[in-house]
C-alpha cells in the first residue's frame, strides 16, 4: 500500500492535479504511515508475555526498550516490588505503561520520563507515567486519543479508572488507579 500511494502521489504531481488531490494522497500516505506503527506496537503486544521473572522484570524489560530507543531518559520508581497481583492485572499494567511510554515516544517531545508504581494506604495501585514535554491537548476528546482510549478500557477490565492530564509544572501525566483483585502478597516476605 506504501508504495502504491508512493506511486500515486508521483503522477499526481506529474499530470498537474490540483493542490488539494495532493494534500488528500499526502493525509493518506501520514494515515498509512500511522496504522503500520500501530500495526507493529499490537504484534508486540501480542507477542508480549510476562514470563516467570514477573512483572518487575517486564517493566524494567519494558523501561531498557524504551531507554535503548534513546529518546528520553526514563527514570523508575517501583514501589510494588516484591508484590505480587492476578497475571491479568500485571499484563493491564505493564500494557499501559508501554502504551503511556510509546505515546511520550511519539508526541510529547519530551526529554525524560518518570514512571512510579506505587500502593497507596487504601491498598489500591497507582501507576505514573510523567513526562516533560508539550502536554496534552483536550484528553476528553476521543478524536485521535486512541492508546488513552485503550488505556481507559485497560483500567475499566481493571476495575479502576486511567487519567491523562497537563502536568501544572508542564508535560503530562498518564495515571492507572485500580484496587487488586486479590489482597497484596508480599512476596518478599514469603521467600
Amino acid at each position: 500500500l506504501k508504495i502504491q500511494v508512493a506511486r500515486l502521489q508521483m503522477m499526481l504531481k506529474g499530470a498537474g492535479f490540483p493542490e488539494p488531490a495532493q494534500e488528500v494522497v499526502t493525509e493518506l500516505k501520514t494515515g498509512l504511515a500511522s496504522a503500520y506503527r500501530q500495526l507493529r506496537e499490537l504484534l508486540t503486544t501480542f507477542r508480549l508475555r510476562i514470563d516467570g521473572r514477573g512483572l518487575h522484570a517486564a517493566i524494567e524489560d519494558t523501561v531498557q526498550e524504551f531507554r535503548r530507543r534513546g529518546r528520553f531518559a526514563i527514570a523508575l520508581q517501583n514501589g510494588l516490588t516484591g508484590m505480587e497481583l492476578a497475571s491479568n492485572e500485571e499484563i493491564h499494567v505493564l500494557q499501559v505503561i508501554r502504551e503511556a511510554l510509546s505515546n511520550v515516544e511519539h508526541h510529547a517531545q519530551a526529554r525524560s520520563v518518570t514512571v512510579v508504581l506505587e500502593r497507596l494506604p487504601d491498598h489500591r495501585v497507582r501507576v505514573r507515567v510523567d513526562d516533560d514535554g508539550i502536554g496534552i491537548e483536550a484528553p476528553e476528546s476521543p478524536t485521535h486519543h486512541y492508546g488513552l482510549t485503550i488505556m481507559r478500557d485497560r483500567a475499566t477490565s481493571l476495575g479502576g479508572e486511567c487519567r491523562a492530564f497537563a502536568r501544572t509544572e508542564g508535560g503530562t501525566r498518564v495515571e492507572l488507579e485500580f484496587t487488586p483483585a486479590t489482597p497484596f502478597r508480599d512476596t518478599l516476605a514469603t521467600a
